[in-house]
């Protein structure tokens, strides 16, 4: 009787995990993480307080100086003083802290633009021109601002290392945390495995990221498929100051078979020093099928370069035709209407014809479509996961259509 071994990892208790009855799992924190919930309650405290200050004390002298400086403001009701004062003051308070990440976010995506003469053309440097002036401004801070709204990429890295792991050899390298092992060396494969599995387990194989920008996405899928287990990863972006990030964040993570690549994805070739003899086994899209210019020859040039047994993932953002075969795909008038205009104003498309087209040139094995609740409850941005594999293979899995409620339950949110 065979018996996969477990994973030598720490126990939940070890790690500060807890689970409340009917809540997700979290992570417990210190008292000391509620510092802002701490300034409210203070500057509530004392405007509670705010009519009960002797005006004869040091600061009923101080009230009565603010209150003279602003007399239309003296005559407001003391709750309404309260409510815009503490206003004012969270505000200043989280533009100071981490709110200048998304003030600077903002200007860069709402304001700047209207500020300078958009390029129309749809040649490449025209196009590497046009995303250089959005993102230079806030290349640095790309990773802290987007976290909450591209959503989707760790599930789509998730069921595509899930898809190599059967069909490519992973192991997991050792990872140490006091005394303990995090992780074993040999990371035991989920039975069934693909039958080319085995024909697989000498060749050398790599991963395109396109529009990878910045790099996290690799970070990412460290945690799924350790970058270790590809003999190249190459992240493939237009836009010089993000690619600039990337070179850091690789050199810093000490990843000698990671390159990026500033180019066109159009016009990707594999380096000649790599030799002839290596299968791009992955190949993802996040969030960058949307904001190519011509995106026909891309997806064409990438259904070249993706081997027989590859796996192709895609996150994004989407609206749906007006009909739809895919009763988890449709959209209202009104969400394809304000979706499509909303981010047109940032040169992102999210025409239908992408999608299509995509699942149109490869064989879909798993999609998800799904809405980012950005801001609760009004604000909901469609967006979708696929996983794909070329056309005409054996060893890919039936397709599934993955619902919101096995969802929630394998990705947590």
């Amino acid at each position: 009787m065979n018996v996969t071994p477990r994973t030598n990892i720490d126990g939940a208790h070890q790690q500060g995990v807890f689970v409340k009855a009917g809540a997700r799992l979290s992570s417990s924190k210190s008292l000391f993480a509620y510092k802002r919930f701490y300034l409210v309650s203070a500057i509530a405290v004392a405007f509670v307080a705010y009519d009960w200050i002797p005006n004869g004390s040091s600061l009923g002298l101080i009230k009565q100086k603010l209150v003279s400086s602003f007399t239309a403001f003296s005559y407001l009701p003391s709750g309404f003083q309260f409510v815009m004062i503490s206003s004012l003051i969270i505000s200043l308070y989280f533009l100071a802290t981490s709110g200048s990440f998304y003030a600077r976010f903002a200007y860069n995506c709402f304001i700047k633009p209207f500020f300078h003469k958009k390029r129309s053309g749809i040649d490449s440097n025209e196009h590497q021109e046009r995303l250089e002036e959005f993102y230079a401004g806030q290349a640095d801070i790309y990773d802290v601002t987007r976290r909450r709204l591209l959503r989707g990429r760790s599930t789509m890295l998730k069921l595509c290392a899930a898809q190599l792991r059967q069909v490519y050899p992973c192991s997991f390298t050792p990872v140490y945390k006091g005394d303990r092992f995090g992780l074993q060396e040999e990371h035991p494969h989920s039975p069934p495995l693909s039958p080319t599995f085995l024909s697989n387990a000498g060749k050398r194989f790599a991963w395109i990221d396109v529009g990878g920008g910045t790099g996290e996405n690799i970070e990412r899928m460290n945690s799924f498929f350790p970058i270790s287990n590809f003999e190249r990863v190459y992240l493939v972006d237009i836009t010089p100051s993000l690619c600039e990030i990337a070179r850091e964040r690789f050199a810093r993570l000490g990843w000698t078979n990671v390159k990026v690549l500033c180019l066109d994805a159009a016009n990707f070739e594999i380096p000649a020093e790599d030799g002839d003899d290596l299968d791009i086994a992955l190949i993802t899209m996040s969030y960058s099928l949307t904001m190519i210019e011509t995106f026909y020859p891309i997806i064409d040039r990438l259904a070249q370069v993706l081997a027989p047994s590859g796996i192709f993932g895609v996150s994004d953002f989407y609206v749906s035709a007006k009909r739809s075969a895919d009763p988890t795909r449709q959209l209202s008038w009104l969400m394809r209407w304000f979706w499509a205009i909303w981010f047109d104003q940032d040169n992102v498309y999210l025409s239908p014809g992408r999608r299509e087209y995509l699942e149109h040139k490869f064989k879909t094995i798993k999609t998800l479509n799904s809405l980012n609740t950005f801001i609760k409850p009004f604000v909901k941005i469609p967006f979708y996961v696929w996983v794909g594999a070329q056309k005409g293979i054996l060893n890919v899995i039936h397709f599934s259509r993955i619902t919101k409620s096995s969802y929630r339950l394998f990705f947590g949110r």
